[in-house]
């Protein structure tokens, strides 16, 4: 497979409104089929309808990543098949990564796969989740087991859509934003570290530079054979942490499990990829005044064990999974990937930073 799975265009513009209305005018799409987020829809779903003309197929998703999964998209299907959607339609998701992951992957797998753009809502979505055509739905807990490579035909960015996000959401994209910086661009990184969540932030460059670092790797190794594994720092463990608090009064968001799979994993990173302990006191630092919290609570080992070798970069023997590919850092903007490590050292690391049990 050739084709870029970067978005055909990246379009910009302050007004949501504004931005769906233009673009939407210069698409020749047969059919128009809308998947919103359910409190993206009670917030703005009454000005982008307004913005919409002609028919619309308009569906309504729960919330949460709890509603990621195949059920929901049986729900999706269902619709557009009682409104006989057809090849020629386009599919435009709005929400945040669990929105647009999903319907993604509905509309690439709808008729062998129909068009389909993105616009995203949350900051996590705009510089991670919406670029890369990667799409999916979580199988058994376990994260974006079942989905497919896809490129959407736009991403849509408008930064006044974060004005209604609450601060944990904000800090949640910034997770990946930092992520971006540590791997690739150490300006970038201190740039995001000297953030205030509670002032008024010029969000639209910082985005697009995290957007352009994205890009660049993707654009560089677009099925993930290579490179572009690096983006999957802070991953291993924190998809694993996620998965296992998922449902519980614990529950993590995304970018709250990255993080804290950031952290524990510059542990890892000063035992394996020589990461100067310096660094990784500056990680935890930068990362606590963010407001990240990165103590756990007490997660069942076995249950950690069991999300750890569902992880998609593990070749697991046939005994089982004795070492975990991991990405590490060896420092601020340079890391390595597919680096093993023994799969109970990283359990030991994890449970050194759990403190309270669910």
């Amino acid at each position: 497979m050739s084709e870029s799975l970067l978005p055909r265009t990246i379009v910009e513009g302050e007004s949501p409104e504004d931005l769906l209305r233009s673009w939407l005018a210069q698409q020749p799409h047969h059919q128009l089929a809308v998947v919103i987020d359910a409190a993206v829809n009670e917030l703005h779903g009454e000005a982008l309808r307004a913005a919409i003309s002609g028919p619309v197929v308009w569906s309504v998703l729960p919330r949460g990543e709890r509603h990621k999964v195949l059920h929901t998209c049986e729900t999706l299907w269902g619709t557009w098949y009682d409104h006989s959607l057809d090849r020629r339609a386009l599919v435009l998701a709005i929400g945040g990564g669990v929105t647009t992951d999903m319907a993604a992957f509905a509309a690439s797998t709808w008729k062998r796969g129909i068009a389909f753009a993105l616009m995203p809502t949350t900051l996590l979505a705009m510089v991670d989740a919406a670029i890369g055509g990667k799409t999916g739905v979580d199988f058994r807990s376990g994260k974006n087991l079942l989905g497919s490579f896809a490129q959407p035909e736009a991403l849509l960015i408008a930064p006044q859509l974060l004005s209604t996000l609450p601060i944990r959401e904000l800090r949640c994209g910034l997770a990946e934003m930092l992520k971006h910086g540590l791997l690739f661009d150490e300006a970038h990184w201190h740039e995001l570290a000297a953030l205030d969540l509670t002032a008024s932030i010029n969000w639209l460059p910082l985005i697009r530079r995290s957007l352009g670092l994205k890009t660049a790797i993707v654009e560089a190794d677009p099925l993930e054979q290579g490179p572009r594994q690096l983006l999957n720092l802070g991953h291993t463990l924190g998809h694993a942490i996620e998965s296992a608090l998922l449902g519980t009064p614990a529950e993590l968001l995304h970018g709250e499990a990255v993080a804290a799979g950031i952290y524990i994993e510059a542990q890892l990173a000063m035992r394996h990829a020589g990461l100067g302990r310096e660094v990784a006191a500056e990680i935890e630092s930068v990362l606590r005044r963010l407001g990240f919290k990165l103590e756990l609570p007490r997660i069942d080992e076995a249950k950690l064990k069991t999300f750890l070798r569902q992880d998609k970069k593990n070749n697991l023997p046939k005994a089982g999974a004795v070492e975990l590919s991991m990405v590490l850092l060896e420092r601020i903007g340079q890391a390595r990937y597919a680096v093993p490590v023994p799969e109970q050292e990283a359990i030991d690391v994890a449970v050194a930073h759990m403190t309270s049990t669910v």
